[in-house]
């Protein structure tokens, strides 16, 4: 009886849920994701002719609020663990027209062994923009990391996603994407510092003869790091990515050449652990910025945001 007791107490350990509220408000230039263009060239007749755009696309700054529920339901094994995550996240701002709503849930497995660890996700998501269902997306998941007595250990990564528009079936796709990198571990003074690099291919397969620009694919590369500081935490990301599509995208655009897309990311992340009564929560400063070039106008386009969030276990 003894030994049963202790058993099923060491299984309630093996167990976790966990609910929390991320509450979070702050400033984007382009809510709306508006191109910087006020106006677009279109080649008519062997003619330009340039076209002003309505107000329609142009870019909406303002002051924005998130709120997030999330739920995460863990249970360990003898060889590593399961994990179930859903999440609700909604966006409001003063611009209606780009309020967000969003659901995921995600399930993952993740097997352990001396020489590497491997973690399979499978999940789906759905996103609503304005009030409409814009996008629905199911994916798949397969990351490998090597275990490693150097300070740098090898990372491959392999996804696949479906994805289904809703009001323009004609954008629905097949993606996929592999990647390697490198996770680091150094001691930068007294100081842990966990950095990080990785490299891929992304090709994207148009599951209908109408989408602008049929197949695409291109290349995506990213720098991480993280490391204690002010009493917190701070991360960092930048991510440098091209795709050039494999037809033009139209014929009165960019001289009906096949539309390209460079774009560049920088995310800066500081954590600070606080108490709220007798609860522990996260207060969190996020910095965001991207600058996206391509050869047609319409794609072309920066944002910028600085956000503030607040994050309270249940």
């Amino acid at each position: 009886d003894g030994l049963e007791a202790r058993g099923a107490g060491w299984q309630q350990l093996t167990q976790r849920q966990r609910f929390q509220l991320d509450v979070s408000g702050g400033y984007d230039n382009n809510l709306n994701g508006a191109p910087d263009a006020g106006q677009l060239t279109l080649t008519l007749s062997g003619e330009p002719v340039v076209l002003n755009l309505t107000s329609d696309f142009q870019s909406v700054g303002g002051i924005f609020s998130n709120v997030k529920l999330n739920s995460n339901r863990v249970v360990l094994t003898e060889d590593g663990q399961r994990g179930w995550d859903n999440e609700v996240r909604a966006r409001f701002s003063q611009d209606t027209q780009s309020d967000l709503l969003q659901f995921n849930s995600r399930y993952s497995v993740v097997k352990s062994s001396r020489k590497r660890s491997a973690q399979w996700e499978a999940g789906a998501s759905s996103l609503f923009f304005g009030g409409s269902p814009l996008y629905s997306a199911g994916q798949a998941r397969l990351r490998v990391q090597t275990t490693s007595r150097r300070r740098c250990a090898p990372v491959y990564d392999v996804a696949t996603q479906y994805q289904r528009f809703h009001a323009q079936p004609a954008l629905d796709a097949w993606e996929g994407k592999a990647t390697v990198g490198l996770n680091c571990a150094a001691m930068s003074g007294s100081n842990p510092l966990n950095f990080g690099f990785d490299a891929g291919y992304v090709y994207s397969k148009a599951l209908s003869a109408n989408r602008p620009g049929a197949d695409r694919d291109g290349v995506q590369a990213s720098a991480r790091f993280q490391r204690r500081l002010f009493g917190g935490e701070l991360l960092g990301r930048v991510t440098i990515a091209r795709q050039t599509d494999d037809k033009p995208y139209s014929p009165i655009l960019a001289l009906g050449e096949p539309r390209w897309q460079r774009r560049s990311q920088v995310l800066l992340s500081h954590r600070t652990p606080i108490s709220l009564g007798p609860k522990a929560a996260v207060f969190t400063v996020n910095f965001f910025y991207q600058d996206q070039r391509s050869n047609v106008e319409l794609f072309a386009m920066d944002n910028a945001s600085v956000e503030f969030n607040l994050s309270v276990p249940l």
